[in-house]
């Protein structure tokens, strides 16, 4: 009797010790189970933070984007324009060199094509951007290019232009390239158009400011031989200067003695030392069309 109640005693001591086991053992995984979901939350949670983080702030780009065409705008409304240093006798032209191109810095590009480069300048602006003026044959190709001009943000920068953003002139070799607004706001630049000199006269002398080597790096003292003739080449009458032309400086601006435009660069003869340029009268003529 003894050993069957023994037997029973033991048989309830060991279900209760399995059920203990069994507790012990829901209650763990119970914790684990928890723990799991916390760690995965908080994984998850720390996750979408970075992945937040990472994803670019569109209305961070377009703050700077407004700051950085608002830096400019307060420039461009500041920048003056000074009369170019005169040339007095026993002067080396060159002296004036980087006296005349501090002055043009921001008036004058480079204008590069597949095929040709060439100069130009920065003519005027109005609502829908900027026009850039340049001999219309640096353009021959028909592809569109670079004009290179100084960024607020970047500096010395190559601002791109198709086909489509050309107009060229009947009549005359010259073409205008267009810059829209949005291009254009980060840009800084002085139109040319603001600074007309009067008609030239026989004898008067002035500057050609190129950028052969990159927008406004070179001057070349000019003479007007002739304000009006008529050129059997270009099929118009044309501002006849003598001087030194060098290839490249198709477009490049002609300046007064005083620094005011007279005209553009359009040709010249096989030594360089007779040039045709598209007075201004006529760029404000035809240009304001």
């Amino acid at each position: 009797m003894k050993n069957i109640v023994k037997k029973k005693t033991n048989l309830i001591i060991g279900v209760l010790l399995v059920l203990c086991a069994v507790i012990v053992i829901l209650v763990s995984a119970t914790a684990f189970s928890r723990q799991n979901r916390e760690d995965s939350a908080q994984k998850s949670s720390s996750q979408e933070s970075s992945s937040e983080e990472d994803v670019p702030d569109d209305s961070q780009e377009s703050r700077t984007g407004e700051s950085t065409a608002s830096e400019a705008q307060e420039i461009r409304s500041s920048l003056t324009r000074n009369e170019f240093p005169q040339l007095e006798v026993g002067m080396d032209v060159y002296e004036l060199e980087n006296e005349i191109l501090a002055i043009t810095i921001y008036e004058n590009v480079a204008v590069t094509t597949d095929t040709y480069s060439g100069s130009g300048f920065v003519w005027m602006e109005d609502e829908d951007g900027l026009w850039i003026a340049t001999a219309a044959h640096v353009l021959a190709d028909g592809n569109g290019g670079t004009v290179e001009m100084v960024s607020v943000s970047e500096g010395w920068t190559d601002v791109e232009f198709s086909e489509e953003d050309v107009v060229r002139v009947d009549d005359y070799d010259l073409a205008l390239i267009h810059l829209s607004a949005d291009t254009a706001e980060t840009l800084l630049y002085i139109p040319l158009s603001s600074y007309i000199a009067s008609e030239a006269q026989t004898g008067d002398e002035g500057w050609i400011v190129d950028s052969i080597y990159g927008s406004g790096t070179g001057i070349e003292q000019v003479t007007v031989a002739n304000p009006l003739i008529y050129f059997e080449d270009y099929g118009t009458e044309l501002l006849y200067l003598y001087g030194e032309g060098k290839e490249g400086m198709s477009g490049s601006p002609v300046y007064s003695a005083q620094g005011l435009l007279m005209g553009m660069v359009c040709g010249m003869s096989e030594d360089g030392t007779e040039l045709a340029a598209v007075p201004v009268q006529v760029l404000e003529e035809q240009l304001s069309e």
